[in-house]
Parts: structure tokens; sequence; C-alpha cells
């Protein structure tokens, strides 16, 4: 009885989707309809009476079930509905346009600031090779960082006037002295030129040796005969070493009198030698390994490096700043775990550079003709250091440990026989 109901009424549709085919409505739907059943299709299939409802049901593929549901509405059949998606490609880009102004229009503020600093970055500093290391990094540009030096040195001699011993005590002569061999090797190595200034005197860097005079005339004597280097070893030196803010460099050192075990590197070739660190200190050697460390941090420019980096975080504490302004609890959570992690992070990087100051040092005071054998020993009883993650230089023995490696100290050993064996400083260039 059911299904003679069900069959009466599907041949009332079929007269009707026969009357609405003819012009060219096919059924109430368009053109671009994939599949438009008919009577014969679904009586000719083996349905039973509890699937003829919704087997009726699917004659509204197409996205056409507002014409089913106006033209069939005196059908008590249920309908069930399959639709694919029809949404256009340009509507798409529409939306992801929509919603990225909004998302621009709420955060203004956050992204200004964020492209300016990003803007300020791009233009105020260079990707430049870090001599004796070979280390690429973005440093800031070198007038801007002369303009920064004689601002910070102005501070300096303020918060410190009357502290600073005069050129001419004993103290201040012994570093000048030791500082001078330490420049005047730096030179040689980066073949920077003769001449240099500390304090305003003029001093003269060693010449380059028999050592290089042969291997310049080696590599002429390669080129006269024909022989090419290859490409692959050319390709390293395409890159050269920044020495730009070394040449020319007035250098300036200084004795500070106060009891603190410390020294300091400061923008413009200014060094800064604490009196009570030369009550620790025993011989020139060991005041050596000091006064090559802080050079190193001017030959590597770990301070315009670090200027650099903070513009960079500058970009991530707007970020901070705008989640407070939000004032929710949870995003001042994150606020706090996101600055202790970016004070970690600073303190990685500032251990970092200064196990490089460390690597330089050695590097130079071997040049300078002083044992390198002897700066892990000060670093590890002298100097030491506990270290941590919290702490912005390495502890005293892992600084000895890095500096003990076989690489490390045979080839700063084979520097220093170079140099007390007469055959001058070797090119780090």
């Amino acid at each position: 009885m059911g299904f003679s109901y069900a069959k009466a009424k599907l041949n009332t549709f079929n007269a009707l989707s026969s009357f609405f085919s003819k012009k060219n409505v096919a059924f109430g739907a368009s053109n671009k309809s994939r599949f438009v059943p008919n009577s014969s299709t679904i009586l000719g299939s083996n349905f039973s009476r509890f699937s003829v409802v919704p087997a009726v049901g699917l004659l509204g593929v197409g996205g056409v079930q507002r014409n089913i549901h106006q033209t069939c509405r005196f059908l008590h059949v249920t309908r069930r509905f399959y639709q694919a998606r029809t949404v256009s490609n340009s509507l798409n880009w529409s939306m992801h346009v929509q919603r990225l102004m909004r998302f621009c229009r709420r955060n203004w503020i956050a992204l200004f600031f964020g492209g300016s600093v990003v803007c300020t970055t791009i233009c105020c500093a260079r990707i430049q090779r870090v001599p004796y290391t070979g280390r690429f990094h973005l440093a800031l540009v070198e007038n801007i960082e002369d303009k920064l030096g004689e601002y910070q040195w102005q501070e300096f001699e303020k918060e410190n006037k009357g502290n600073l011993l005069p050129l001419s005590d004993p103290r201040t002569i012994r570093v000048q002295s030791v500082a001078t061999k330490i420049i005047a090797a730096m030179n040689s190595g980066l073949r920077l030129g003769t001449e240099f200034k500390i304090n305003g005197h003029l001093g003269a860097s060693r010449d380059f040796g028999n050592r290089a005079a042969q291997y310049f005339g080696f590599k002429d004597a390669l080129a006269e005969a024909g022989f090419k280097h290859s490409q692959k070893r050319d390709r390293n030196f395409i890159w050269k070493p920044a020495t730009k803010h070394l040449n020319q460099r007035n250098w300036e050192v200084y004795v500070l009198n106060t009891p603190e075990i410390n020294a300091s590197c400061h923008l413009g070739g200014r060094i800064v030698v604490c009196n009570g660190l030369l009550d620790v200190v025993d011989n020139d050697a060991e005041l050596a390994t000091i006064i090559g460390h802080e050079v190193g941090h001017a030959v590597a420019r770990h301070i315009a490096e670090g200027i650099v980096r903070l513009f960079l975080m500058l970009s991530s504490l707007i970020a901070l700043i705008y989640a407070l302004i939000n004032g929710d609890s949870t995003s001042r959570g994150n606020v706090d775990g996101l600055a202790k992690l970016q004070d970690m992070f600073t303190n990685f990087m500032s251990r970092r550079r200064e196990a490089e100051a460390d690597y330089i040092g050695l590097m130079l005071m071997a040049s300078a003709g002083y044992n390198p054998q002897v700066a892990p020993m000060v670093y590890e009883r002298k100097l030491g250091g506990e270290g941590g993650i919290q702490s912005t230089h390495p502890s005293g023995i892992k600084r000895a440990k890095l500096l003990q490696k076989p690489k490390v100290m045979n080839n700063a050993l084979a520097v220093y026989e170079e140099v007390k064996g007469g055959e001058g400083v070797r090119s780090f260039v």
C-alpha cells in the first residue's frame, strides 16, 4: 500500500519534470546541475519501502532545493538536500583580504612600531664577517657607532670623574705598553697598515715578516707558471672580514682607580682596566690575556652587534606591551614567561660573544709574542666565575676548557712559535 502510494506520487512528479524540461528548466535546476534523477531511475532500482523516501530526496542534488521547494510543495515527501561548495576563488580572495584588513585595524599600533624597528635596522645595520673567526653577523654602521661611542664616553667620564688615572701614572704606562704590542700584532695580522695611535701617541706595527714575503712570492710564481687557484678556494675569500672600523683607529687605554677586578671595552676603541685587576695579575702575559680579550670585543664589534639585536628585540617587546594593554590574566602570564625567555636568550648570546672574544684574544696575544698557554690558567684560577643560565659570562673552568682544545691551542702555539722564530705575524684575512 505504501509502495503504491509513493509510486503514484512519483508518476505525478515525473509529469511535472517533463513539463519543465521543455522549457530547459530541467526540473528547476540550472544547466550546471550534475545529477537529476527521474522516476524511472528510482523505480528501476531495488528500493525497499524504508529507502524510497530518502531516495526521493536525492532529487535536490545540484543546489536546486529552492526551486524544488517552490514547485513541488504539494508533494509530501521528505527532502534531503546535498549541495557542493560553489564559492568562487575571487570571493575567497576577497574574504582573506577583508580578514587581513580587520587584523591590521585592530593591531595597527603594534604593526607600526614593529615595522619602524625593522626599517631602522635595515637602514642602520650591515652584514659583516668577523676577523679571526669568520662568523657572519649584523652590526651597526661605523658612523653611527662612532657617534654613540662619543656620547657613551662622555657619560662614562661624568660618572667616574676623578677616578681615571693620569696617563703619566706607572700603572697606566704598563697597561698602555702591553696594549701597544697587542694592537700592533692585530694590525700586522689583519694587514691594516704600519701606523696607529694609542692615547694620541703614534705607534708602529711590525712588518709582515719573511713568511708573508715568501707566501706572496710563491703566489706570484704560481701565476707566472700558469697555475690557477680553484674556484672553491677563491669563494672562501670573496667576503673579506670587516676591518674598516679598525683602520687608522685612535685607541685609548685608561686605568680606573677602583678595587674591582674587571676590565671593559667601550665604543670607539676605548679600553678601561680597573686597578684591582692589576693587583691580581702577576706578569705581562697575564695582563695581555685581559687586554687581548677586550681588544677582541672591539675587533668583533660585539657592542655594535648587541645594539642591532636590541632593535630587533623591540618588536617582541611591543608585542608584550600590546598583550598587557589587552589586560587578560592569560596574556599577562604569557608576558612574564616571554620576558624570562628573552633574558635567557640575551644572556646566552652574551656568553657566546665572551667566548669569541677569548679566542680572538688568544690569537692576538700569541701574535704579540706572549705565551698563549697562560690564558687558560688566568680564566680558571684568577678570574673564575660560576657561569650558569642567568650569567652573562661563562664560568672560568668552561672558558679554560674552550681555549685548551687541541685545535685552538695548537693553532695559537703555531702563531707564537712563528713570531718567536722571526717569521713575522701570519695573515688572518
